[in-house]
């Protein structure tokens, strides 16, 4: 699908020609309010099941893009797919997997990302309000919504121009709106480690400046009158208060940061003959978290053991077989309990079953 608006040059003759050649190739040329609203046309006008935005001078990073992807195995577990850009010429490979913390502070590229229609019907296409940014938008709505599956792939989908709109441009609706998004869509935690970001932001500006005032004064001709000697000394009180609300706000955050990082969530599974559902849900819960399972196994007699088996040779798992048929859930509960606390050191323990 190539949406073009209104091309002057000679875009319009090369689209047809390819349109001729492969009749699979749709186009249509119309006045657009710019690129989102572009993108949305796009949406609009799409049959498939996913959708995949490239702008005309980014291309895909290799002939192979589509089989790599769409021939992993568990695609279908999954609403939104995202890999890594190459940057122009320079061939930087941006950016990995995201966490919610990374989202607060930069976007993933759109030409990373394929998405099922079904997301945009859900959630809505973009907001053409976002002149330049308007996917990181959509991009923090559909990341921070649970029912929406999405899956990092470590692989580079596109090669993305440094020249395109969003790499030489700011959306200044999005910076008078970010703190807004981040209230609607961020949990309570992000929201405040944001905030005490942008507190530091403000404070390294502003001792920036009295640093730059301080450079004046001490070049100055004049510093060792009385007069430039009183404004240096108010300055350097000033950049002493300075100084100690910022190292307070660095340590709120940096022990913040230092909890988002370093905490571990564990999860226990007590299981038997739940081959059909097993590997989804562990799937599931360590892509949305979960750093490491403890399972027992009940004596599966299907090939549940088996897949318990294959995570733990992964290292992300640790299984307990217990032969007994006595149906002592409550023990066998507090011992992984136990055995994530004292041996997996664990922050957070999530009781887990098969049907959630």
């Amino acid at each position: 699908m190539i949406i073009d608006g209104l091309s002057t040059d000679g875009t319009l003759g090369i689209v047809k020609k390819y349109a001729d050649i492969y009749p699979y190739i749709k186009w249509i040329s119309e006045k657009d309010e710019g690129i989102y609203d572009a993108m949305n046309k796009g949406i609009d006008l799409s049959s498939g099941e996913w959708i995949y935005f490239l702008g005309a001078d980014d291309s895909f990073y290799s002939d192979t893009v589509l089989v790599d992807i769409f021939n992993q195995e568990n695609i279908s577990d999954f609403d939104v797919i995202y890999g890594n850009v190459q940057w122009g010429n320079a061939e930087r490979e941006y950016d990995g997997p995201f966490s919610k913390l990374d989202l607060l502070q930069k976007n993933i590229c759109h030409q990373a990302i394929f998405t099922r229609k079904s997301v945009f019907d859900n959630i809505g296409k973009f907001d053409t309000n976002y002149k330049v940014w308007s996917d990181w938008v959509f991009n923090i709505k559909w990341f921070n919504l649970k029912d929406i599956r999405h899956w990092y792939i470590n692989k580079i989908i596109a090669k993305y121009s440094l020249q395109g709109m969003s790499s030489n441009n700011y959306d200044s609706y999005l910076l008078q709106n970010k703190d807004s998004l981040i209230e609607r869509y961020f949990p309570e935690g992000y929201k405040i480690i944001y905030s005490m970001s942008k507190q530091l932001e403000e404070k390294d500006q502003k001792i920036a400046e009295l640093e730059h005032i301080l450079t004046i004064l001490f070049t100055s001709s004049s510093w060792r009158v009385t007069r430039p000697l009183r404004e240096i000394g108010a300055v350097i009180r000033k950049f002493h208060d300075m100084w100690g609300d910022w190292g307070r706000i660095k340590r709120k955050l940096n022990a913040a940061l230092f909890l988002k990082k370093n905490a571990k969530l564990i999860m226990t599974l007590l299981v038997r003959d739940e081959e059909d559902i097993i590997e989804k849900n562990i799937r599931f819960h360590l892509n949305h978290g979960v750093d490491f399972i403890i399972a027992t196994d009940n004596g599966s007699v299907d090939g549940t053991r088996d897949i318990l088996k294959k995570y733990e040779n992964k290292g992300v798992l640790h299984l307990i077989d217990e032969k007994n048929q006595d149906y002592s859930q409550a023990e066998w509960v507090n011992r992984m309990g136990k055995l994530a606390y004292e041996k997996y050191h664990a922050d957070t323990l999530l009781s887990g079953t098969l049907i959630e």
